[in-house]
């Protein structure tokens, strides 16, 4: 659960126009993995996202909830929890599984949250998850590893969500100069994003202007719970959290029993849109689920008329152009 952000109306544009009372730490015992994917070089735009997690940190519950904070008395977070690193809170168990948070700061047995969850974690009952995030210097090493670096006008391009603001940043590998060398946000400078974490819920796009494909593999915990992600309005990237099995029809992106929690249905032209990159050949398909008319009732793809799309099966990441206001979904895997 994240504070809502706003997308790049310019890459909108290009887009569409182009396509109990356990208070103790445990260990956790997710099923572990890896998964590969490719990022389409020469001049290519690719959604990916980091579906696997690092293992928990701490898995049990809290002690005492307050006002964005959450205490575990028997537990020492400065201990536990790595200096200058990022972390999430998940709730895995109760009436608001799903729910989740970044972890702003700690001291001693008190997490600072970065949402207030005061009014819905309940204290010595629901069971939580502490994560590690990744870092874009963790996921993409340096210029030359996976993406091309250079300036900010020749360079690769990563665009992600803002974790402090309220649109998408651009980064690249600074090759020398002004910027000196690392990674840096276009238009910030020599300042070095390479500690910049990345959301488990996030999605990023990758602008690979340089020739070639390039792989990354991620390796990591796969989730087993539901996450709660909020969609905000405009053209925002999502991380598909779960690694293996999600379609369109199981995604949990549209439910028609549950209207405030769903995109909106309608035509190609009114409804919610899914971008993704289904089968991996460096387009970006844009597909919505129809309300009826010519195409029918159900998800179709744009300029495919009514032939049902309810099997295609989501990339690692996906795009939501959201028409129709900000919705929290209820995403569950679907293994």
């Amino acid at each position: 659960m994240k504070t809502p952000k706003k997308s790049l109306l310019l890459l909108a544009s290009a887009l569409l126009a182009s396509s109990a009372g356990l208070h103790a730490e445990v260990v956790a015992t997710d099923p572990v993995g890896y998964k590969t994917v490719t990022i389409h070089g020469d001049d290519n735009l690719t959604l990916i996202g980091v579906e696997l997690l690092e293992a928990a940190t701490y898995i049990g519950q809290v002690s005492s909830v307050g006002t964005s904070t959450a205490t575990v008395s028997s537990v020492d977070f400065d201990t536990l929890l790595e200096s200058g690193g990022h972390y999430f809170l998940d709730i895995t168990s109760g009436d608001n599984t799903g729910l989740n948070t970044s972890i702003a700061s700690w001291t001693g047995d008190t997490l600072t949250l970065g949402d207030d969850l005061s009014a819905v974690l309940v204290a010595n009952s629901d069971q939580v998850r502490i994560h590690r995030l990744p870092t874009i210097g963790e996921i993409f090493g340096e210029g030359g590893d996976v993406l091309a670096g250079g300036s900010a006008t020749t360079a690769d391009l990563i665009l992600m969500p803002d974790p402090s603001g309220s649109s998408l940043i651009r980064l690249y590998y600074s090759s020398g100069g002004f910027a000196g060398i690392g990674w840096r946000q276009v238009g910030g400078g020599s300042t070095d994003m390479s500690d910049l974490p990345i959301y488990f819920s996030d999605g990023l796009y990758i602008y690979k202007k340089s020739s070639g494909d390039a792989t990354l593999t991620f390796t990591g915990a796969v989730k087993t719970t539901s996450s709660s992600v909020v969609v905000e309005e405009g053209f925002v990237p999502y991380s598909t959290i779960f690694p293996s099995g999600t379609t369109l029809g199981n995604s949990g992106l549209y439910d028609s029993e549950n209207p405030g929690s769903s995109l909106t249905a309608g035509s190609a032209t009114t409804a919610d849109l899914i971008l993704t990159d289904s089968d991996d050949d460096g387009v970006i398909e844009r597909y919505y689920y129809s309300s009826g008319g010519f195409a029918g009732v159900g998800w179709r793809q744009v300029g495919g008329g009514s032939v049902d799309m309810a099997d295609v099966e989501l990339s690692s990441a996906f795009a939501v152009f959201n028409r129709n206001g900000v919705v929290t979904l209820n995403r569950t895997p679907a293994y």
